[in-house]
């Protein structure tokens, strides 16, 4: 990432939002922000690439890998594996992982089932959210790059864990405290194997920068309009009665165009604003304006955002729109960790604050509780979307070597601001 102490950063400073820029402080890298490429930059680099596969490889050799892909996990890894046997893309089954066997001293032993020799390309779908998860991508891309021979690997990853982890100092002084810059870490150890990075909704431009820094470009998707869509496939909205609500006046770049896509006037729309009590050092969101008050009563409101975990936000939402006479809350979460805890937030809202909710939710990754078992007991209150078909789209656009950021299909989906955004 840095290759002298004085040397700064491996890309010039025009690459980056230069008020996120790192600075050294007593001999020390301090990341105080999330670092951040503009969006010229990082097109101009993920097409680099994608035009040397062009121009290199034949892009329709290649193979799909779908990594634990077993029953036991509840992401979208086993939906998107058989739904691949049955209607494959090109002409090379999907490859899978076995479940891990471990020897009597607890090393493990992986395997892959139907690899492929002599493919040019190979891609790689896995949700990691744990070290185990990071280190089996490592080990299935040294197979391809080092055991079948692909001279490009490109890992595609619906939901990609540490991204918070993007900086190192404490949140609330502001200074240094010695934090490990996971995220950073987790990219360099893939860095060396995979060529290229496809990212569902990270939670830090971060993880983009990192990447980059480590030579490899990565492109963050977020698959909101997918979603708006799959969700009108089920209910209808009434558009003339919704209102956008965002969790802070900055936030979600995916939730702006979500508004824009449902043809919401900006007085359609709320920002809330946060503070931090300086004596709980808990951060709470500040009331509505008179106007924005208005705007919600007896409306509908529609949130976005990129994760639901202890869904402590969503409550602190739902009680302040309460009060503003909000009619009903419709949820869209991309990443759904879902802590303990967090089923009784929903109670409070339903119960305390009555209000009628829906929660929609993607399989990008398995939920640290049992999502299952709330859904079968509670019917109609959250929905999942399986992101299936998603993949299968990005898959089958970048095996056409369609350029992302240009693409009018694809554009929007790029979480990174364009022009007057």
């Amino acid at each position: 990432m840095v290759r002298e102490r004085n040397a700064g950063l491996v890309h010039p400073l025009s690459a980056y939002d230069r008020s996120k820029l790192p600075r050294l402080i007593d001999g020390k890298l301090v990341f105080s922000s999330a670092l951040a490429q503009t969006r010229e930059f990082a097109s101009r680099f993920w097409q680099e690439t994608n035009e040397l596969m062009t121009q290199t490889i034949d892009r329709r050799n290649f193979q799909i890998a779908v990594i634990t892909a077993n029953t036991d996990r509840q992401d979208v890894t086993l939906p998107l594996f058989l739904d691949l046997s049955q209607y494959p893309i090109g002409d090379n089954k999907v490859a899978a992982n076995t479940p891990i066997a471990y020897y009597s001293d607890k090393e493990r032993e992986l395997r892959l089932v139907d690899e492929k020799s002599g493919i040019e390309h190979a891609y790689i779908i896995a949700s990691p959210y744990d070290e185990k998860g990071f280190s089996i991508i490592r080990d299935v891309a040294l197979q391809y790059k080092y055991v079948l021979g692909a001279k490009f690997v490109t890992l595609l990853t619906p939901f990609m864990a540490y991204g918070r982890q993007e900086k190192n100092i404490n949140n609330n002084t502001g200074n240094y405290d010695g934090k490990l810059l996971t995220a950073a870490s987790e990219i360099a150890g893939l860095s060396s194997l995979i060529d290229r990075f496809i990212v569902f909704e990270p939670h830090s431009f971060a993880t983009q920068a990192f990447a980059g820094e480590f030579g490899r470009p990565l492109l963050p998707l977020s698959p909101w309009k997918y979603l708006i869509e799959k969700v009108e496939e089920i209910e209808s909205l009434d558009r003339g009665n919704l209102v956008a609500v965002r969790p802070d006046k900055g936030r979600s770049l995916a939730a702006k165009r979500l508004q824009k896509y449902l043809g919401l006037s900006e007085n359609q729309s709320v920002s809330f604003d946060k503070e931090r009590d300086e004596t709980s050092k808990k951060t709470r969101l500040k009331d509505l304006n008179q106007k924005e008050q208005l705007r919600v009563k007896g409306k509908d409101a529609i949130l976005y955002d990129d994760e639901g975990s202890s869904l402590g936000t969503m409550e602190q939402i739902a009680e302040k729109l309460t009060l503003y006479g909000v009619s009903s809350m419709t949820v869209i979460l991309t990443h759904a960790k879902f802590t303990p805890g967090w089923e009784s937030v929903v109670k409070k809202i339903i119960e305390k604050y009555k209000i009628k909710l829906k929660i929609y939710i993607t399989d990008s990754r398995e939920p640290i509780t049992d999502v299952e078992k709330y859904i079968k007991d509670h019917p109609g209150i959250i929905r999942k979307i399986s992101l299936t078909e998603f993949v299968r789209s990005i898959i089958e656009a970048d095996i056409a070597g369609i350029n992302f950021y240009e693409d009018p299909l694809f554009a929007d989906y790029i979480l990174q601001p364009g022009q007057n955004e």
